[in-house]
């Protein structure tokens, strides 16, 4: 309501203060789920990281404000399946060229998308397995495709991680499993 507001400016100061305070409390989690992930991905510092890429750090800054938990699927499912910020951290540090850095994931498949393509693709391979996803989240477990289960679409393989919540773990293109 407040960003709504902030946009159309029809924001009263008392209600730009809250909007303020809010994405200020956003960038501090953010940014502490940013560290958490290079280290995980790469093993450095924020400010190394930020010194060696910096045209990636720029996109994480910006994402810090601009992204917003999305549900993908809730049609007929279970449960809402959707990404969080972890989620998106995750899938575009570690399996998106735009993003790819080197390090443990260096050798990681990776999407041959554009950023805007992986929401898509994800949203894709979700509705095309959703009767499978449901059978997982009904039983109050995870739901996951990889090695020579995973999804084909369009002349790739894809792995997905859905924890019982509901909430996109993992996505990523695979190398073809029968090679």
């Amino acid at each position: 309501e407040l960003e709504a507001k902030f946009y159309s400016k029809n924001i009263s100061k008392e209600e730009l203060e809250e909007f303020n305070s809010f994405l200020k409390q956003r960038r501090v989690v953010r940014t502490e789920q940013i560290k958490k992930e290079i280290k995980r991905s790469t093993n450095k510092t924020l400010d190394k990281f930020k010194e060696e890429y910096p045209e990636i750090y720029c996109e994480l800054q910006k994402s810090i404000v601009q992204f917003d938990t999305e549900t993908l699927y809730y049609h007929e499912t279970v449960r809402p399946i959707y990404w969080n910020y972890e989620s998106y951290l995750h899938i575009y540090l570690r399996h998106c060229d735009e993003l790819g850095i080197e390090g443990r994931n260096e050798d990681k498949t990776k999407f041959q998308y554009t950023q805007k393509d992986i929401r898509r693709i994800l949203k894709i391979a979700i509705e095309n397995l959703k009767d499978k996803i449901n059978e997982r989240l009904k039983e109050g477990k995870e739901f996951r495709i990889w090695g020579d289960k995973t999804l084909y679409f369009n002349g790739n393989h894809y792995s997905l991680h859905i924890l019982k919540d509901g909430r996109v773990s993992t996505f990523h293109p695979m190398e073809n499993p029968a090679e």
